[in-house]
C-alpha cells in the first residue's frame, strides 16, 4: 500500500517536472525568437 502511494506521488511529481521542463523550454524558445526579431529590426 505504501509503495503504491509512493509510486502514484512519484508519477504525479514526474509529470509536473515534465510540464515544468516543457514550459521552460517553450519560454526559452519564445525569448530567443523575440531576441532574434528585435535584433533583425535593429540591423535591418
Amino acid at each position: 500500500m505504501i509503495v503504491h502511494v509512493r509510486c502514484l506521488t512519484f508519477k504525479r511529481t514526474s509529470r509536473w517536472i515534465i510540464l515544468h521542463d516543457i514550459a521552460t523550454s517553450m519560454g526559452y524558445v519564445m525569448s530567443s525568437i523575440l531576441l532574434l526579431l528585435t535584433l533583425r529590426r535593429i540591423f535591418l
